[in-house]
């Protein structure tokens, strides 16, 4: 929607894990209290990013992304210094598994992921085509300077778009950590995911972003099954 190619984005996924990982393990929030907390943490993270660093360079492409990498790289540090470089387990909301027809195994933590995921897709389509603010993000996206002269604070705007986004891996990661553990560079795959599923879905389009990850995530998993 910001017309930014986000290289940081999958380190954004890694400070979601791990603010997971501190809300519940170390400062033992209940699981559902850590996931919200995450996603509020993660909010202000990209919002200060945003604002401190992106917000000054954003139309200038190549710098956006050299800055971007440079950030990604600086955080998965940061994380390493804080954290340790080993795998960190979550604790998840929900545990177990149930299995269908005999050999057919749904693991209940990714089930949840997948309609929590559902839930956040369709309510960020509320957000952007039914709110005031959401209405500003699109004209934001459309022109800048069409925004400025129908009063739009555009920096704020900017800001609030890559906090949604930086709120929205972070709950993406806090879902799947529980299944996968964290660790300082495991946002790098993700990163690679999302920038085929946006280019599957086209850039900016809502709605194509969520059809592309699901034909994704299809053909990945049948593709690595058989």
């Amino acid at each position: 929607v910001m017309n930014i190619l986000n290289v940081a984005h999958g380190a954004l996924y890694a400070v979601g894990g791990y603010l997971g990982y501190t809300f519940s393990s170390l400062l033992h929030f209940p699981p559902v209290a850590s996931f919200f907390l995450t996603i509020a943490a993660a909010f202000a993270i990209g919002a200060l990013l945003e604002r401190a660093t992106i917000e000054r360079i954003k139309l200038n492409t190549n710098a956006v992304i050299m800055l971007t990498f440079g950030l990604a790289w600086l955080i998965e540090e940061v994380i390493i210094f804080v954290y340790g470089p080993a795998y960190q387990g979550v604790p998840g909301m929900i545990q177990g598994a149930i299995v269908l027809a005999g050999s057919i195994v749904i693991v209940l933590p990714r089930l949840l992921a997948f309609a929590v995921s559902l839930l956040f897709a369709f309510l960020l389509i509320m957000f952007v085509y039914r709110t005031k603010t959401g209405s500003a993000i699109r004209v934001v996206s459309f022109s800048s300077e069409l925004a400025s002269l129908r009063g739009i604070n555009v920096r704020r705007i900017s800001m609030i778009t890559f906090g949604i986004s930086s709120a929205l891996v972070a709950a993406a990661a806090a879902l799947i950590a529980p299944t996968q553990s964290v660790y300082p560079d495991v946002g790098w795959d993700p990163l690679l995911n999302s920038f085929v599923i946006v280019i599957l879905g086209g850039m900016g389009s809502l709605l194509g972003t969520i059809v592309g990850g699901l034909l994704y995530g299809v053909v990945f998993v049948l593709g690595g099954f058989y």
